[in-house]
């Protein structure tokens, strides 16, 4: 197949690389426009298949991707840092970055490709902005989550686009889960999934303990070696970063913001998060 090189100018990014006959093919489906200009939106969505001489390089890249390999082999580079990603490694593509991805052979990958102004503030709060390749550790629930991304993308009827926007976020929740593996014991990563599961109700150190199997020395001293700080403080952090995210969608009411961070009542939900973030939630929602 024919080889010929590929250029473009998207603002202050630009985009260069290889074309080997109609490869790499984009089988991708894109979000419709959300309704209102949503803080995280999926942009599109699908599969991508590369042949041997594909190539892509970006500067200054202005888009934000999950690039999940399913076959062959991926040669990524980001910001000077080179990776051959394997199938069931995932590679993001991140704002701002230089990166150049190639194959030497056929490969497979399926893509999310995300946007919106509240991206960043949620891969911080996920560390996802420290990573560039993470293995994935139930690549069945990754396959299933893009796919269904996929297909509401290119379906019909209202909705779509904040059923696409959801699935973007419980993509990074899984990619976070496993890149945070990478540094904590198990028994940490399952309690601290277990608080993330039931942020809406009224979890105690005592129930954290019972799930847990730790005494409360235990598992405090287990928190504080690896997050430095106490289990509940680590609780009520997760807690207003759920409460940040959920006061970007105009949908939640803050009562209903309140209850969903398991705060039964609403003006000691404004008052925590006034002490702690600086403003009340009705101001951080009019300012984010």
């Amino acid at each position: 197949m024919r080889k010929h090189a590929i250029t473009l100018q998207d603002g202050s990014s630009s985009i260069s690389g290889c074309d080997v006959g109609p490869y790499p093919l984009h089988k991708f489906c894109l979000s419709p426009e959300p309704p209102v200009d949503f803080p995280l939106r999926l942009t599109a969505a699908g599969d991508d298949e590369w042949v041997a001489g594909c190539r892509r390089k970006r500067i200054k890249s202005n888009t934000f991707a999950v690039e999940f390999v399913r076959s062959g082999v991926f040669h990524y580079t980001q910001n000077g840092h080179r990776y051959d990603v394997m199938p069931d490694e995932v590679f993001l593509v991140h704002l701002g970055a230089d990166n150049e991805m190639a194959t030497s052979g056929a490969a497979n990958k399926k893509t999310m490709i995300m946007s919106g102004k509240a991206l960043p503030a949620i891969l911080r709060q996920l560390s996802l902005d420290q990573a560039d390749v993470i293995r994935v550790s139930h690549p069945e629930i990754l396959t299933e989550l893009i796919d269904r991304a996929r297909d509401i993308c290119g379906g019909s009827g209202p909705g779509r686009a904040q059923a696409a926007a959801a699935l973007g976020y419980q993509v990074l929740l899984e990619l976070a889960g496993d890149y945070s593996s990478r540094h904590y014991p198990r028994a940490l990563n399952e309690i601290i999934a277990y608080m993330q599961g039931h942020l809406a109700e009224s979890l105690t150190l005592e129930e954290l303990c019972r799930c847990s199997g730790m005494s409360r020395a235990a598992l405090h001293r287990m928190f504080v070696q690896y997050l430095e700080c106490s289990p509940i403080e680590h609780l009520l952090q997760l807690r207003m970063a759920r409460a940040r995210e959920l006061l970007s969608y105009p949908w939640y009411s803050i009562k209903e913001v309140a209850e969903l961070t398991g705060y039964s009542n609403q003006l000691y939900f404004s008052s925590e998060f006034k002490k702690r973030i600086g403003v009340s939630p009705k101001i951080y929602r009019h300012g984010s």
